[in-house]
């Protein structure tokens, strides 16, 4: 999924606009959160200070960058509510402590995470320094996850604790179904290895009933102990 600028005219055509009256409440987020990676529109300014606003449309949300130092020059991305598929804010000690199952850890793993927090440990080896996590490791990272049918994208912020309030409400208020935990993802992970390996031991079991090895009766039991011991 290639996230593309979008110009300033076609926002407003595609993504509609609140009024003064009909504004929800916190409909935006001002300067919260620090871009990290992810949106390429806006890697053309890595090394440039940008003000980050994020700002809700009353058909999808609009991520924007305003480079400080290009006199006020401004990058939009937009996507569709249908697009995303969840928000998770990671706490730096959780990173760490979950390496192989964090969203974040494996995105440095694999080197999709660059910049700053990618370069803590250039892999996450060395990551057990706790001088390197409080000097390098950002205090939280926002990871929002966008799906389709057909592939996912994974866009990341960093966020100080004193922005969290605001990025609590402003996604309790408008998107509460869609954050999601670590540890909600973990489970979501194990049920469907779980899933998974049932769907396939009842395969095997259904394959020796067409081969005539086992009655029917003798598979629905097998299948039935299957699910209940898996």
């Amino acid at each position: 999924m290639n996230i593309k600028e979008i110009r300033k005219e076609d926002i407003e055509k595609e993504y509609g606009k609140y009024g003064l009256f009909n504004s929800p409440l916190y409909a935006s987020l001002i300067d919260k959160v620090r871009y990290l990676s992810g949106i390429n529109p806006f890697e053309e300014y890595a090394e440039n200070k940008k003000i980050i606003y994020i700002r809700l449309r009353p058909k999808g949300l609009e991520i924007q960058a305003t480079i400080s130092d290009k006199w006020g020059k401004s990058v939009s991305v937009c996507f569709p509510f249908s697009d995303i598929d969840y928000f998770m804010i990671e706490k730096k000690e959780k990173v760490f402590e979950n390496q192989s199952k964090s969203v974040v850890g494996r995105a440095i793993i694999g080197g999709v995470l660059l910049g700053p927090v990618g370069a803590l440990v250039g892999g996450m080896s060395g990551i057990g320094d706790k001088k390197s996590q409080d000097k390098s490791m950002p205090e939280n990272i926002l990871t929002i996850t966008l799906g389709t049918i057909y592939e996912s994208k994974r866009i990341f912020f960093s966020v100080y604790d004193k922005n969290l309030k605001d990025l609590d409400q402003f996604l309790n208020e408008h998107f509460h179904d869609k954050i999601k935990s670590l540890d909600d993802l973990i489970e979501t992970v194990e049920e469907t290895k779980k899933t998974n390996s049932i769907a396939d031991e009842i395969l095997k079991i259904n394959n020796l009933l067409e081969m005539g090895l086992i009655t029917k009766d003798e598979f629905e039991k097998l299948k039935l102990n299957t699910i209940n011991n898996l």
